[in-house]
């Protein structure tokens, strides 16, 4: 706004370009972790079913994930203390226990989620 005041439009036009990068990477996001559910959690389920009841299944996974995202970013306007530091925290408590389901999948190639998940689940704060 202070760089380009004098050229009407180009920080609308900026702002359109933040916004439309944002909502890509969003969407792209969210029709993956849709497309993940299908295929990875729900395959038995969706066995005998028609393409159109998969497609149908996709799009509302689609907007549960979308309502998801809009609930937890209402949630975040509540969080107190720096963006950066809940963000680190939160990755590093996701990261860990990904890490190890990964280094258990790559040493251990019969692993499968039985083994792995009492590991994620196990509370080590009673070790």
């Amino acid at each position: 706004m202070k760089v380009f005041h004098n050229v009407p439009g180009l920080s609308g036009l900026f702002i359109a370009a933040l916004f439309s990068g944002s909502l890509s990477t969003l969407s792209s996001g969210i029709n993956s972790m849709s497309a993940n559910t299908l295929k990875d959690i729900l395959p038995n389920v969706l066995r005998n079913a028609q393409q159109y009841n998969q497609t149908v299944i996709a799009k509302v996974a689609s907007m549960v994930f979308g309502a998801m995202a809009v609930g937890l970013a209402y949630l975040a306007k509540s969080l107190s203390g720096p963006v950066t530091q809940i963000t680190l925290t939160t990755f590093g408590a996701a990261g860990g226990p990904m890490a190890g389901i990964f280094f258990l999948g790559a040493v251990f190639p019969q692993a499968n989620w039985i083994v792995s998940t009492p590991g994620v689940s196990y509370d080590y704060n009673n070790f």
